[in-house]
């Protein structure tokens, strides 16, 4: 919390627009319309790659989120005050940060396939600074930083390290991850339903996991309807 109550002395009105703007890089919405311009506009394979890192380590994120329960810093501390027109979109609960993971996976998968260090420095660049806007707007400590972009980090190199090729014969590799990712859809889905029915976490602090679980199987389901002939 010392951390983000010396960011806190440093907010100007101009700073808090310009942070907005970089955390939305991380924001669903946009990771949502980046993966169908990956999908339609540059790469299937890319594509796949990015969406199968984003829901194996999203869903991750999100039983960690309702197993630790840790509350937002303006929770932990009432003297803390985040940049108020940031709150609505930070949503669930604060460990770990789910908008440091998403940049992640996305952007970290377009290091892997940029051409030049340039391109793969700005790409790093998105990455640590959609981490630091988190802290900067106050919806997130450190740790909740670092876990979060160390889920989408291993994701997007496990995914890499698995040599999935996602455009020719299916191989045995990609059935074997599509069937982990779909095991663990349904257990995101049943851990969520399981803790908010006993009354273990609100209903609207599960509704993310039960999102991203939901949206995991969809994506299996994408999968299985492009490839079934391959």
């Amino acid at each position: 919390m010392e951390f983000l109550r010396l960011l806190e002395e440093f907010r100007t009105p101009m700073l808090d627009v310009c942070f907005q703007g970089i955390t939305w890089l991380g924001q669903s919405t946009f990771l949502g319309l980046m993966a169908l311009f990956l999908y339609f506009a540059v790469s299937k394979k890319i594509a796949y790659e990015t969406l199968t890192a984003f829901f194996l380590s999203g869903i991750l994120l999100q039983a960690v989120k309702l197993l630790f329960r840790v509350p937002r810093p303006w929770v932990l501390d009432p003297d803390f005050t985040p940049v108020a027109w940031a709150v609505s979109a930070a949503t669930g609960y604060s460990f770990p940060s789910g908008h440091t993971q998403g940049a992640a996976v996305f952007f970290g998968t377009l290091f892997l396939y940029a051409p030049g260090k340039i391109k793969k420095a700005g790409c790093a660049a998105v990455i640590l600074a959609v981490g630091f806007s988190r802290m900067y707007l106050g919806c997130h400590t450190p740790k909740d930083v670092a876990v979060g972009m160390a889920l989408g980090i291993l994701a997007v190199a496990a995914v890499r390290r698995a040599g999935l090729d996602f455009t020719g014969k299916v191989s045995q590799k990609e059935k074997n991850t599509m069937i982990f990712l779909g095991i663990l859809s349904g257990a995101g889905l049943f851990l969520s339903l399981l803790m908010a029915g006993i009354s273990y976490v609100p209903w609207e602090e599960a509704a993310d996991c039960i999102k991203v679980s939901v949206l995991g199987m969809g994506f299996l389901g994408l999968w299985l309807a492009e490839r079934r002939e391959k």
